[in-house]
């Protein structure tokens, strides 16, 4: 049983890519677990791309990974409701897929990790690990420019944390970075250290949150902002890489054996 690559867009079934046999990492007895890797404001889902394709293969062979595509550029950015847009959006990609509200780990970048707080929120019992990377839960100073006072910015991200507080059924990971971006706006506009957009207070922001009654897995590395994902060069990648995969593959393995559940999405 060979793991699976889905690229299809929200409006067509899933194109899958065979990857080549997992090598060291082995089926695991249990249901499919599913990987969703959810891209930030701007909507690049290249960023999942080159070095992080590769690295799939080394996932437990039942997993099956996809990069989520449809989601709205901006993630909510500039409407005063929050990421429901883009809540709207992901759930209507997931029926399009035909996946179901179980055993899934969402992978998101920047603005993604709020879309999947929001989703952890929205559809409790539905994922088991979330992994935040760049994610400004302390809100970022530079998208009050789109929106002043707005719901992702310093100023109104309390509104939004206190609706969606951490899950504590959710086993939660937090990656910062902290090496400054010459020449970018945002390096400027928030405290230092950041990775050049946003400041790793803010991206802590979720670890104080989590207190004492939540479990959080956190660190800072030296990367950046826009090149968290396929890598301003090698050693950037593999460090994030690294890090969230080795967190993917010990859920997976140590997920308790049990019949997979229905197939079909619950109603969102």
């Amino acid at each position: 049983m060979l793991g699976a690559l889905a690229l299809g867009a929200a409006t067509c079934a899933p194109a899958r890519r065979v990857l080549p046999p997992p090598g060291a990492a082995a089926p695991v007895a249990g249901p499919v677990h599913r990987v969703l890797f959810i891209h930030g404001y701007r909507g690049e889902t290249w960023y999942w791309d080159r070095f992080w394709l590769a690295a799939l293969r080394f996932l437990p062979a039942n997993c099956e990974a996809y990069i989520v595509t449809g989601l709205p550029g901006l993630m909510g950015a500039t409407a005063e409701e929050g990421p429901e847009e883009p809540l709207a959006a992901l759930e209507g990609w997931l029926a399009a897929q035909a996946i179901p509200y179980e055993n899934l780990h969402l992978v998101a970048h920047s603005m993604g990790g709020l879309l999947a707080r929001r989703f952890v929120t929205a559809h409790p019992g539905a994922v088991r690990q979330v992994f935040l990377l760049g994610t400004p839960s302390g809100g970022v100073n530079m998208l009050g420019a789109l929106n002043p006072g707005g719901w992702c910015t310093p100023a109104g991200i309390s509104t939004f944390n206190a609706a969606n507080p951490p899950d504590p059924q959710v086993q939660w990971y937090v990656l910062a970075g902290n090496r400054f971006q010459d020449g970018s706006g945002g390096a400027l506009t928030e405290p230092y250290p950041n990775d050049g957009v946003v400041s790793v207070t803010s991206v802590l922001e979720f670890v104080r949150l989590c207190g004492d009654s939540v479990a959080v897995d956190w660190a800072a590395m030296p990367l950046t902002h826009p090149t968290w994902n396929w890598g301003e060069n090698l050693l950037e990648s593999k460090r994030s890489i690294t890090w969230v995969l080795e967190r993917l593959r010990a859920d997976l393995e140590a997920a308790p054996a049990a019949p997979a559940a229905s197939e079909t999405p619950a109603a969102p």
